[in-house]
């Protein structure tokens, strides 16, 4: 049951360093983001394209939260297992796709130094295993003598991934230490789940802070939302929740049962990072 709630996992992203809050617009950046990521790939922008892979499972809404981001085509050779699963058909013989439809959005340190970015791809031309449909990556750049260079990547959980419900900066401390979430669905056997994940940047460090369930849809079906003003008060060492249960064991509560759990930093198990 541990791997079976990854299906909307939330990444919190933080930084002992102040984090602009509003995302990069600036094309020419992020293109320079895309570059060090892929490199030597050929990218190109979807003129006028918008994908929205909103969805609804048993009355629960998984929103999208890129619909409104910049699609970009990337081409190049897939660039580790995890890509290779996605790039590869189950279907046919053919060769492994090398076009990813690509979705981003990333922010910068105010030094400049730091940047993080979250992407959602998928491959096209192809029809990949329920386990590698789609992508959803933290990635970690750091610029060395002007020039940008991936420090760390996670990947979320991929088994029926379709999309990010949402990705967004707070200040997990409430005295600057910014926190980016972004929630990214998967699952799988009439189940629908989520995670949260906590990445702090420390000491120029990627590092996973915690790993909890935010949401669970099944044999019991329950939700936790982070009390932001309870972490603050911990300064993010402790992770507060509120906790709303609605089934246990196949049966509807009738009363939905609230709770107040705190989770301490590293807590559950790592994501897959390089």
């Amino acid at each position: 049951m541990a791997r079976a709630w990854r299906r909307c996992a939330v990444v919190l992203i933080a930084a002992g360093v102040v984090w602009g809050e509003e995302p990069i617009r600036d094309e020419g950046l992020r293109r320079e983001i895309l570059a060090a990521v892929w490199p030597g790939a050929k990218v190109s922008v979807v003129e006028g394209k918008r994908i929205d892979d909103s969805y609804a499972f048993l009355d629960h809404q998984f929103p999208d939260a890129m619909k409104d981001e910049r699609v970009y085509r990337v081409v190049g050779p897939p660039r580790d297992p995890s890509e290779e699963c996605a790039a590869e058909g189950i279907v046919g013989e053919h060769r492994p796709s090398r076009e990813r439809l690509l979705r981003m959005r990333a922010w910068t340190a105010t030094s400049g130094e730091d940047l993080v970015a979250i992407f959602q791809y998928q491959f096209l031309h192809n029809q990949p295993a329920l386990a590698c449909e789609s992508i959803a990556r933290a990635v970690h750049l750091v610029r060395h003598d002007g020039r940008l260079q991936v420090e760390r990547i996670f990947t979320l959980e991929m088994t029926h991934h379709h999309g990010v419900q949402g990705a967004d900066l707070m200040d997990l401390s409430g005295h600057g230490t910014w926190g980016l979430a972004v929630q990214s669905d998967f699952g799988g056997g009439g189940t629908a789940a989520s995670e949260l994940v906590v990445l702090g940047l420390y000491r120029g460090e990627l590092q996973q802070w915690l790993n909890v369930p935010s949401q669970w849809i099944g044999w019991d079906a329950y939700s936790q939302k982070l009390d932001l003003a309870r972490t603050r008060a911990t300064s993010a060492a402790q992770f507060c929740f509120v906790k709303t249960t609605l089934f246990e064991n196949g049966e509807k509560l009738a009363t939905p049962r609230v709770t107040r759990p705190c989770y301490p930093r590293f807590t559950g198990e790592k994501v897959d990072e390089r």
